[in-house]
């Protein structure tokens, strides 16, 4: 690795940290500025009380529900993995003086910090392993305040030639999901999973690539579970100078949201040797 590539990521440790910083502000500014607006369980509950509701057998209800909640996502994540497709992935190609692999491992990872997210970083093995299991609480009226949690790897190439490559980043994805929620008129519920993967480079310049997603959940009243088994292929073209390094990112955003004590979001790519995100190659092809 170049000087230049150790400087960039240098400098990205910093940007990390400040930014950490700023969101744990942002984040503090707003959950103060709602609590003053007023809107809160215990506002809705005291309106409902002057109205005659009998807020007392609400709540025992309420916390009847919530605690049968986690039974019902236990038989979801139970369902049974779909057949897999017979047959192996290969990503060997015949010998290729324009082909470059980049493999495992990764020089560098990292991740925003996220409360719930449990993380696994395997370096050598090229994956980042999430785990999620959040339940909201209260009936939902109080601000939620949250922020996407990214996971970055990063490879390293050293180009032996000027010249415009084509990047094709494999990232595979195994694992599983369940949200539910289940709304009341006294409740503020909801229940989110969006799960997305990007790919950019740099070395004199950033040149960015594609984004994919795969889950993309929402409900409010319902729920629904399900698994990704899928290779992700992300394609994009630039241009590279000889000899000095270029950083390759793979990201992958994870934002989940489990709004009242009646929503209940899981995510599982991490639970054993079936379910993972890991980058198993990277292509680079001089055209």
């Amino acid at each position: 690795m170049d000087a230049n590539a150790k400087k960039l990521l240098r400098q990205l440790r910093r940007h990390r940290r400040a930014a950490e910083a700023y969101e744990r502000a942002r984040l503090k500014t707003i959950e103060k500025e709602h609590r003053g607006l007023g809107l809160t369980d215990t506002v809705v509950q005291r309106e409902l009380k002057a109205v005659g509701v009998d807020v007392k057998a609400l709540l025992k209800d309420s916390s009847a529900e919530a605690k049968e909640l986690p039974k019902v996502h236990k038989k979801l994540l139970a369902l049974v993995r779909p057949p897999i497709m017979p047959g192996d992935l290969v990503f060997e190609i015949p010998p290729d003086p324009n082909v470059f692999d980049v493999r495992p491992p990764a020089v560098d990872g990292f991740g925003t910090k996220c409360t719930g997210l449990d993380r696994g970083l395997n370096l050598a093995l090229g994956e980042m392993n999430l785990l999620v299991s959040e339940q909201g609480g209260g009936w939902g009226w109080q601000a939620t305040a949250g922020s996407p949690c990214l996971t970055t790897l990063v490879f390293q190439f050293t180009p032996p030639r000027a010249g415009n490559i084509r990047v094709d980043a494999y990232v595979d994805f195994k694992g599983q999901f369940a949200l539910s929620a289940h709304n009341h008129w006294y409740t503020s519920t909801r229940a989110d999973i969006k799960l997305s993967v990007s790919s950019r480079l740099y070395q004199h310049y950033w040149e960015l690539g594609p984004s994919e997603t795969l889950i993309n959940e929402h409900r409010t009243d319902s729920s629904y579970s399900g698994w990704i088994d899928r290779l992700v292929k992300l394609s994009y073209s630039t241009s590279v100078s000889a000899h000095d390094t270029v950083l390759v990112f793979v990201e992958v955003v994870l934002d989940t949201n489990a709004h009242s004590s009646h929503a209940k979001v899981d995510v599982d790519f991490r639970t054993g040797a079936g379910r993972r995100i890991r980058v198993p190659v990277i292509q680079m092809r001089y055209f």
